[in-house]
């Protein structure tokens, strides 16, 4: 039983505010079972978690597989803290793969799709790409997203 400090951020580390909630992203649920850990920030270990996501997004390009992805959302669970740092603004990069910008959970993060389109392209913009790129690429989100979308 420990003792929050005065200082919630020492407290619970990279954390993020969600409504007045605290989460600590170092959470695990398995079944019934929450586990706490963390993994050491080190130079050889992210090295490994880059290459691992790159052979998975290749693996995922080969197979032509869809990916949805949710800007806000993924700020929100605390893993990015800017939106050109999202898949959504990263895979500007891989067009070749399939990929949509989505809302998530629209009624608890309170955004639209709109709003989702507008954040990713200013971020793009203002991390240096041209808006002809920029627009080219949220067009061609928006096309696959209206090709891959359910029905």
């Amino acid at each position: 039983d420990r003792k929050a400090p005065d200082d919630l951020d020492t407290f619970y580390g990279d954390a993020w505010n969600l409504n007045g909630e605290r989460f600590d992203n170092r959470t695990v649920q398995r079944g019934n079972e929450l586990t706490t850990w963390a993994l050491p920030r080190s130079k050889e270990i992210l090295s490994l978690i880059k290459d691992i996501q790159e052979s998975l997004l290749a693996t995922i390009a080969v197979r032509g597989i869809h990916i949805e992805t949710c800007p806000t959302s993924n700020l929100l669970i605390g893993f990015f803290k800017k939106y050109v740092e999202t898949p959504s603004g990263r895979l500007i990069d891989r067009q070749q793969m399939s990929a949509s910008i989505n809302t998530d959970i629209k009624g608890m993060v309170c955004t639209s799709l709109e709003k989702e389109y507008s954040l990713v392209r200013r971020s793009l913009i203002k991390s240096g790409k041209s808006e002809a790129v920029v627009d080219a690429y949220l067009r061609k989100m928006a096309e696959r997203s209206n090709e891959r979308r359910f029905r």
